[in-house]
């Protein structure tokens, strides 16, 4: 009632109501910009309806801006399509747009907000059934308090400002006002920076990023960026996302992480180019699962989860602490599974030990070389499955938990290597300490299979071998060199070779099983006692009766000593079942003291300066 437009068309003027409709065609409103006027679209009505239905609505001012609602409307019933018609409202290109009223697409209908700036005030409800919500703006977004984006919808929200890439562009919301729901679907921020200062929901997955691909990211407080978010802020997104993902795909600036909780499952990402540095602990509290993808990631700060994933993308490098630390068993969690897909570089040679904990529960994967190009201090892994390739580091590594080795472990300076759990070999591997220390062990506490070759040296160190070797899955082959070896039980389709200063089979008879050479060797120069009834001492490298009663049968050739050895080797009563070798050759002598006998194929060789048969 009581409603003229002036052409062109700019203007609803009344001092009654007004009701715009359409049904099945679309109902468009144009204001300057629109259709070739000069002023504003002026909304000065008391009361106005506009219903798209089916057909959708449109309102344009692009150049002049729009408000609707305000102090001019004071019972505005809003702009609605409740046949499931979009509904876009155009002020770009300079006009401002200022929303203070409901503006609702129903049913799937989507609902589109271009504006240079958008400012939603008190009572601005912007919200749609299941469709899409949209707020571009190529300056800013505001949320006054009070205002509301996608209050009840269950489609995907965006609010995007500075969608010119002109720098100039920040998304903020104030005390009282909210973004989604626990419904909603989709959400996205972008910006060329953020303000939250008011609660942000969804069901499905957040996404948080700036415009632009060069801008940095600060995350958590005093995180330097040009885009930053908060410890504050990130508490304003409230618990039940599907996934938070921070970051561009496509950025290529760093991203940098301060001390911050996340209680949903997070992506940090900078895959194209950027790096992504974590100079504060990074909290995973509830179910929030921890993920960082940039092309290298330093982590100068714990990662901890209370029984959520750990995935690091592509290369780690550790900073500053003497100590890092991934734990996927806060709160007393079982753990959960930790993977990191590239190499693992320390700072500065042997500065920082890493320690990944993945619990009872949790698998650890480390899908490339760990210090490869700068060895570690330290390696400390828990996971009830362990996978590592190369591994090298300046201190001890300790596995505990069923580990797949795929390639060779080494300690450069000190300290042991220590394996608890089962052990299965992906391929030929060596497992090295520096040996100058006597606690440069080597200790594999569980069975090891796998049908390759086995190299383990420990020099002054010892190697205890206390599961089964070979039991399930025969090794291809087994050298050993250390101090003293101790051995459960070795089954080898190939050769085996100790050297060492005393030798242990505790596994009992016929527990030594193999098809290749068999070979006993000083470490160095010693004698050696052959059959004696029990260990002489530490001068003499023995192998006692029990050790020869658990060879069994089936080596195509065994030999005992060195060539050139300079003390000598005293035999005591024995059998051999397989062609024997006893040797000093060039510098020692060789004293039988009980009868040597061949029994089966064995042929008996005696190889010294000069031999005693007593």
């Amino acid at each position: 009632s009581d409603v003229y437009k002036r052409q062109p068309f700019s203007d609803i003027i009344g001092g009654g109501s007004a009701l715009l409709t359409g049904s099945s065609a679309a109902l468009e409103v144009n204001g300057a910009g629109g259709d070739g006027g000069i002023g504003p679209l002026n909304v000065t009505v008391t009361n106005l309806e506009v219903r798209g239905q089916s057909g959708g609505v449109t309102i344009r001012s692009q150049t002049q801006g729009l408000t609707l609602g305000g102090a001019a409307l004071g019972g505005l019933s809003g702009v609605s399509a409740p046949g499931g018609g979009r509904i876009e409202i155009d002020v770009r290109n300079g006009g401002d747009l200022t929303i203070s009223e409901p503006v609702v697409a129903d049913g799937d209908g989507g609902l589109w907000l271009h504006g240079y700036p958008i400012t939603i005030e008190a009572g601005g409800d912007v919200d749609s059934g299941t469709g899409f919500i949209g707020l571009i703006s190529d300056t800013h977004i505001t949320l006054e308090a009070g205002a509301t984006v996608g209050a009840t919808t269950t489609g995907g929200i965006l609010l995007q400002a500075d969608s010119n890439g002109s720098g100039v562009g920040t998304v903020t919301t104030n005390s009282g006002s909210t973004i989604g729901n626990a419904s909603a679907a989709l959400v996205s921020l972008k910006g060329d920076d953020l303000a939250l200062g008011a609660s942000v929901s969804g069901a499905d997955e957040l996404r948080i990023m700036p415009i632009d691909v060069d801008n940095s990211m600060g995350i958590g407080d005093g995180a330097p960026g040009d885009f930053r978010l908060d410890s504050t802020e990130i508490g304003y997104l409230s618990d039940g996302f599907s996934l938070i993902t921070l970051g561009r795909p496509d950025g290529s600036r760093p991203i940098t992480v301060n001390g911050v909780t996340f209680t949903d499952p997070v992506l940090i990402q900078r895959p194209a180019g950027g790096s992504i540095t974590v100079d504060g602990q990074i909290t995973g509290a509830d179910n929030a699962s921890i993920t960082l993808d940039g092309v290298t990631t330093t982590l100068n700060a714990d990662i901890v989860t209370e029984g959520n994933d750990i995935e690091i993308s592509r290369g780690v490098v550790l900073g500053d602490p003497a100590t890092v630390v991934l734990d996927t068993t806060s709160g007393g969690s079982a753990g959960a599974n930790i993977t990191i897909t590239g190499d693992v570089d320390d700072d500065v040679v042997g500065t920082s030990t890493f320690v990944v904990d993945g619990g009872a529960a949790g698998d650890v994967d480390l899908q490339r070389a760990v210090g490869g190009a700068t060895p570690l201090a330290g390696l400390d892994v828990w996971g009830n499955t362990i996978s590592v390739q190369a591994v090298t580091t300046t201190g001890p590594q300790s596995y505990s938990g069923s580990t797949t080795l795929n390639a060779n472990l080494a300690s450069t300076h000190a300290g042991a290597i220590t394996v608890t759990g089962a052990t299965t070999l992906g391929g030929d591997v060596v497992v090295s300490t520096a040996g100058l220390l006597p606690t440069d062990d080597i200790t594999f506490s569980g069975a090891i299979d796998g049908e390759h070759a086995l190299d383990l040296s420990a020099s002054r160190g010892d190697i205890a071998l206390e599961g089964a070797i070979g039991g399930a899955t025969p090794l291809m082959s087994l050298w050993a060199f250390g101090n003293t070896i101790s051995v459960r039980a070795v089954t080898t389709t190939g050769y085996q070779e100790y050297f060492a200063d005393e030798i242990d089979f505790l596994g009992g008879a016929g527990s030594i099983i193999g098809s290749g050479h068999l070979s006993f060797l000083p470490r160095t120069v010693q004698a050696v006692e052959i059959a004696g009834a029990a260990d002489t001492g530490a001068a003499v490298l023995d192998l006692t009766q029990t050790d020869l009663a658990a060879l069994q049968d089936g080596f195509t050739s065994i030999t005992i000593g060195l060539p050139g050895l300079q003390h000598g080797i005293t035999v005591n009563p024995v059998t051999f079942y397989d062609p024997i070798t006893i040797q000093t050759r060039t510098r020692g002598s060789i004293t039988v003291d009980g009868q040597i006998t061949g029994a089966d194929n064995a042929s008996i060789t005696l190889d010294g300066v000069t031999t005693t048969l007593n």
